[in-house]
């Protein structure tokens, strides 16, 4: 499988703090749905705003698909969610939001508005392309900031707090877009159970530091690891969980 993501030696750093990744490493295959897990401030938006060319890095290297990231420099490959909605939308309108990525590829008129469509109808939003980005609630925004990132069509989704805002429905609606989605994945939450569903291989960072890195469920399922890093095991991993709805069987 090919590697969509080659990370080596990562160092990230602001000018008012110290080092907020520290000799990072990591790949990600084609196709692969990786959870990033960690407590706030471990440097999970830092790593995804290095990774889209947003932020400079202090050393290391990032090569998406073979190709080294430029700072600064546009990277359609990459498909960047942000942690808040307002970081992201910007337009008048949801339309003129999801077109925005389209039209900075080029494209023409027909093929910026059949992707703004297909990506509206894919999160269930169509109805929203005519509505001031301001008027929307915030579940809403984070819909139309995933339809955004799709728009681009990338072949790297990264993904910072997806779930948030989303209500039982969308967020159930989200699941099974990614689930399906052929893109390789990089996906921050602190929504465990989410990403259980979604996610493969899971990361954990501390401190700018990666601790952990293994299957999903083995990752989020080691009491000690996860507990030593500010993170707790997810419901459905405890060895006595008690699936909810489950009724005792009548006999009337």
């Amino acid at each position: 499988m090919s590697v969509a993501l080659a990370i080596d030696d990562l160092c990230l750093a602001y000018q008012d703090r110290a080092e907020v990744l520290t000799d990072l490493s990591l790949r990600i295959a084609s196709g692969e749905r990786v959870a990033l897990v960690g407590p706030n401030g471990a440097g999970k938006s830092s790593l995804f705003l290095a990774i889209a060319g947003i932020l400079k890095p202090v050393s290391g290297r990032i090569n998406l698909f073979g190709n080294e990231v430029k700072p600064g420099a546009f990277h359609p490959d990459v498909g960047l969610i942000f942690q808040q909605a307002d970081d992201q939308l910007f337009c008048p309108t949801v339309e003129d939001d999801v077109a925005f990525g389209p039209r900075n590829l080029g494209l023409d008129a027909d093929a910026v508005a059949e992707r703004v469509a297909s990506s509206l109808a894919v999160v269930g939003a169509s109805e929203l392309a005519q509505r001031p980005v301001h008027h929307l609630s915030g579940g809403e925004k984070r819909i139309v900031c995933i339809a955004g990132a799709l728009a681009l069509q990338p072949r790297l989704l990264l993904c910072d707090e997806p779930t948030s805002g989303l209500d039982l429905r969308n967020r159930r609606c989200l699941i099974r877009l990614l689930q399906s989605a052929q893109q390789a994945m990089l996906i921050a939450s602190h929504d465990l159970e989410f990403l259980l569903e979604v996610c493969d291989r899971a990361l954990l960072l501390d401190a700018g530091r990666m601790v952990a890195n293994g299957q999903v469920a083995a990752v989020f399922g080691d009491v000690a690891l996860m507990e030593a890093h500010g993170q707790e095991r997810p419901h459905s991993l405890h060895p006595h969980h008690v699936r909810h709805h489950q009724h005792p069987r009548s006999d009337a």
